[in-house]
């Protein structure tokens, strides 16, 4: 059984016409992947990334 945390980072900014993703986004997006999950980011009307890592639980 796989236990999921769920993530959502917002600003309340304006946000921006063009998102270059720097080492900050690539590090987010690489440790979600690397734990079998993902994110997603939106720019525009402010700024957000949300995501989804996936853990396997123990059976001790």
């Amino acid at each position: 059984m796989k236990t999921e945390i769920r993530f959502h980072i917002q600003d309340n900014g304006i946000g921006a016409e063009e998102l270059k993703e720097g080492f900050g986004l690539k590090g987010i997006r690489e440790r979600a992947e690397a734990f079998g999950g993902g994110i997603t980011i939106e720019h525009g009307q402010g700024f957000s990334v949300r995501g989804v890592l996936y853990l396997e639980e123990k059976n001790d």
